[in-house]
């Protein structure tokens, strides 16, 4: 379960319907709270997300670590997919 997975500050609160993906590169501050339906997608190899202490995410917000970029002429599952730390 990627909520367990999760580093935790203490006194963190997040809606019921979050969506986490690799929470073992993610890491919530003290008092974060995250709204309803937001997503944090850390890579799935290297990139973290770190939300710093009293950080509130709105709701629908999504926050990922990793994207494949734009190339013209070419798809984009055929893109190398880069990874890089997000610091909130």
């Amino acid at each position: 379960h990627q909520k367990r997975a999760l580093t935790l500050g203490r006194d963190v609160r997040f809606a019921p319907n979050v969506s986490f993906a690799n929470a073992e590169r993610i890491e919530l501050g003290d008092g974060v709270h995250v709204g309803a339906r937001c997503s944090l997608w850390a890579g799935k190899s290297s990139g973290r997300i770190r939300v710093g202490a009293r950080t509130t995410l709105a709701p629908d917000c999504f926050v990922t670590a990793a994207d494949y970029g734009l190339a013209a002429g070419r798809r984009l599952t055929e893109l190398p997919m880069v990874e890089r730390d997000v610091v909130i």
